[in-house]
């Protein structure tokens, strides 16, 4: 009791003092905020995409799987074929259940307007194997995964908002791309796994392409049996893969296997830059804390003398040092509340702003765990701030305050040395981040510099699925997208339309091996691969892909005609090295089963297909009206993208396309326009996200380490306010004092700065992965976030340095 009664009266007391000095108060405050605050936002961002489990049960359990390809010791990851799913399911031992599943876009048409929708075709076992059964009615039963599907389930989402969270809906016949489906179930709540998806419908297995072992186009999901390692789940799957490349050598051949962690898999491209901006929100409050300490530093000299009277009046040491621990965790509570607010503020904000590449957004929100983790660094970072001064109070004697000023602050000397050393360590680590915002600056700009092999400038990208249902067959399919694609081409001010499956720097690939005619089969396993394009419309004009030699694709290469191909410059320097590649012949696969052989008719630019850093590969463009029937299978589900090139802006374009699109079919769903720049700027995404925050972080740190140093100049002339006054009564020059006091701060300014370019050298080590153009130890790039550090240094010295000039002679002797 007399514990808790000591401490409420420090409590009290503490509060009478911050309320007679309001303007150290709401100095503290507000850095404390901004450094919590900063780092409570990121840690929420951090526990929702990396630290917190997937939101399936035992989700430590599931393993992603993917087939491997390609030579050397790191081989290329890809998609799985619908029948190597079933053999790694019945052959291997390690799991207790495997899924698949396919995204895929859809056209949901009835009870209300014609909307595209993002769905996926799963595997029977999907629901059962993640943990997760439905919330209404049932999953999906064995058996209803073979040939034509004809049930679904919905997601929580498209159930209120389509069907009002009518609990009759089991049992109800929805149309999706023209094709109807009996609704068994709803998921639970936020369930929207994988991607967003809004329904699910049963995989096919049998047809299409579900039905080759050489379409590589399934993502595989684990559940290990329990005991099992990942490392014996891993040679399992290896066994069962060298078994089946020895079966089926032409689709097998070279062909692995490789599991890892779904968590891990899932976050691994985000991973690198929300570490990096965890580490910069440390450094933020490493620098606001500094502060801080700086500022109870100051004001523990200068309540000297009232801390002496204390003494004298009985407070003994450990209760005077109990009092500064007090009220530095008191404050840090309350910057951490505010922190906590601006947290808040910053994530919504983030999540708003969807930033590409960061999955699991719709998770991230404020919860408990931000409260605890706010709630923690306060009082670490108050006991942290604090616990220097309270120490200085309990390791010396309060009285000597009364013997004279210059020799009356206790520990004046070990104090001044430890302000010093956290003036040197903000700015080191504001260096630091600026110099890794800097290197971030200068890669986003030289990205923008790349030529992407098209010119996204007054081109508009519009996508849709063709439903299978409504246009069964392919003379109906090939003839409605013909009709769409006219229809688009005649809107006013459009100059060029054309159509494709997926576009370059978007989210999706069809590749495969090819062959070309004279050469030798190639062994299994030592294929040459290349990115398949099927367009139709005047898709190079649309995009302005130069084209370089012969002729590009024309209405005349349609159904019947000669089978042409148009390759990129990639292709013909691959294949026909030192030759005129016009008039050469390819085909794909391995060219001996009956093989369609193209004619190669012209030669495009290369176009940046899979990243802007990303050395351009083989590309072939063939007219979709002359694929075969079994490219057709693969191509016709797909979403299709239609381009444009118009002179009118967004708004006018989007409407007219859209109106366009609808006189062909008016339970068409459309999505878009999009403006083709954003394919790039989707593709510099990752470092914009990161150049920004580190932006953000960089400029704070800069002003609070401007501040650290005005606040410990401005203490060093107070404390030197008689020699100063000496020096001018002496004779000195204004300038001269002025110098001495720029001279001292930059000395500080100086030390941080070359341990912050060390720091500097470390931080672009780390972010080579993230870096384009520019070097990590670019010497224009550190010489100049030094010159600002400098200047900003420079001109936080300045004012106490004026200050300093100012200083009464008489007065300066008169308080002596």
């Amino acid at each position: 009791e007399r514990m808790t009664g000591d401490l409420m009266q420090d409590l009290r007391y503490v509060l009478r003092s911050l309320a007679k000095a309001p303007g150290f108060t709401a100095i503290v405050l507000l850095t404390l905020a901004l450094g919590i605050g900063a780092n409570t936002a990121i840690f929420t961002v951090l526990n929702a995409v990396l630290l917190r489990p997937l939101p399936f049960p035992d989700s430590d359990r599931l393993v992603a799987i993917r087939e491997t390809f390609g030579p050397g010791l790191d081989p290329i990851e890809g998609s799985v074929a619908g029948p190597n799913v079933v053999d790694w399911r019945t052959r291997s031992h390690s799991f207790s259940g495997m899924l698949a599943f396919r995204a895929s876009s859809r056209a949901l048409i009835g009870d209300g307007e014609p909307e595209q929708v993002f769905t996926a075709m799963v595997s029977a076992d999907f629901f059962r194997t993640l943990g997760v059964p439905p919330a209404l009615g049932r999953g999906f039963a064995a058996g209803e995964d073979q040939g034509v599907g004809t049930v679904a389930v919905l997601s929580d989402g498209l159930w209120r908002s389509r069907y009002g969270a009518d609990p009759s809906v089991i049992g109800r016949t929805i149309t999706l791309s023209g094709q109807p489906y009996t609704v068994i179930g709803v998921a639970p709540p936020g369930f929207t796994y994988p991607g967003n998806a809004v329904a699910w419908l049963p995989m096919e297995y049998g047809l299409g392409r579900s039905a080759q072992r050489s379409s590589h186009s399934y993502d595989v999901v684990g559940r290990l049996a329990p005991g099992v390692t990942l490392e014996a789940a891993q040679a399992d799957l290896s066994a069962v893969a060298r078994a089946l490349e020895k079966e089926y050598p032409v689709e097998n051949g070279g062909r692995g296997s490789r599991a890892v962690p779904l968590a891990a898999d899932t976050v691994k491209a985000a991973r690198p830059v929300l570490l990096l901006l965890g580490g910069a929100a440390l450094f933020v409050l490493l620098i606001a804390c500094a502060n801080v300490a700086n500022l109870f530093l100051a004001r523990a000299a200068v309540r000297q003398r009232e801390l002496a009277v204390r003494s004298a009046l009985g407070a003994g040491r450990w209760r005077l040092a109990r009092q500064v621990l007090v009220e530095g965790v008191l404050l840090s509570l309350a910057g951490g509340l505010i922190g906590l607010l601006l947290a808040s503020w910053g994530v919504d904000l983030l999540v708003a702003l969807r930033p590409r590449g960061i999955p699991r957004l719709d998770e991230i929100g404020v919860d408990h765990a931000t409260l605890g983790f706010a709630i923690l660094v306060s009082v670490v970072v108050g006991v942290g701030f604090a616990l220097f001064p309270a120490l200085t109070l309990s390791q010396g004697d309060p009285a000597d305050a009364f013997r004279g000023e210059g020799r009356g602050v206790t520990g004046a000397r070990s104090g001044g040395r430890f302000r010093a050393a956290l003036v040197v360590v903000q700015v080191s680590l504001a260096l630091v981040l600026l110099a890794g915002a800097a290197l971030l600056v200068v890669t986003v700009r030289r990205l923008a510099l790349i030529d992407p092999g098209f010119d996204p400038r007054g081109a508009y990208t519009f996508e849709f699925t063709i439903p299978p249902g409504k246009y069964p067959d392919r003379a109906r399919h090939d003839q409605y997208l013909t009709r769409v694609v006219d229809a688009v081409s005649q809107v006013g001010g459009t100059r060029a339309a054309g159509a494709t499956f997926y576009l370059p720097l978007g989210n999706g690939q069809v590749n495969g091996d090819y062959t070309v005619a004279g050469a030798p089969p190639a062994a299994p396993g030592k294929e040459q691969y290349a990115n398949f394009r099927m367009v139709t419309g005047d898709y190079f004009g649309a995009l302005s892909i130069p084209l370089r030699r012969g002729r590009l694709l024309t209405p005349d290469d349609r159904a019947g005609a000669p089978h042409v191909a148009v390759v990129n410059e990639a292709l013909a320097r691959k294949a026909w090295p030192n030759q005129d590649p016009i008039g050469q012949r390819l085909t794909f696969g391995d060219g001996q089963d009956d093989p369609d052989w193209m004619e190669v008719v012209g030669v495009i630019a290369d176009v940046k297909s899979s990243g802007l850093t990303v050395v351009e590969g083989p590309e072939i463009y063939v007219p979709f009206a002359q694929i075969t029937a079994d490219l057709w299978t693969v191509f016709a589900p797909l979403p299709v993208s239609v381009v444009i090139r118009s002179d009118d802006n967004l708004a006018a374009v989007g409407g007219a396309v859209r109106a366009a699109i609808r006189s062909v079919d008016p339970d068409q769903p459309v999505t878009g326009p999009t403006p083709a720049g954003e394919l790039v700027a989707g593709a510099v995404a990752r470092q914009r996200f990161g150049m920004l925050l580190l932006l953000a972080f960089g400029g704070l740190a800069l002003l609070l380490a401007a501040v650290g140093v005005y606040g410990v100049m401005a203490y060093a002339v107070s404390q030197r306010t008689r020699e100063l006054g000496i020096r001018l009564a002496l004779g000195a020059r204004p300038g001269t004092v002025r110098a001495l006091v720029l001279g001292q701060g930059m000395v500080l300014a100086g030390l941080g700065i070359g341990l912050g370019l060390v720091g500097a050298l470390v931080l672009g080590r780390l972010l080579v992965g993230m870096l384009y153009g520019v070097q990590p130890a670019d010497p224009r790039v550190l010489a100049a976030v030094a010159a600002l550090l400098a200047t900003a240094s420079v001109l936080a010295c300045l004012v106490p340095a004026v200050r300093a000039t100012r200083v009464n002679p008489v007065d300066a002797l008169r308080s002596e």
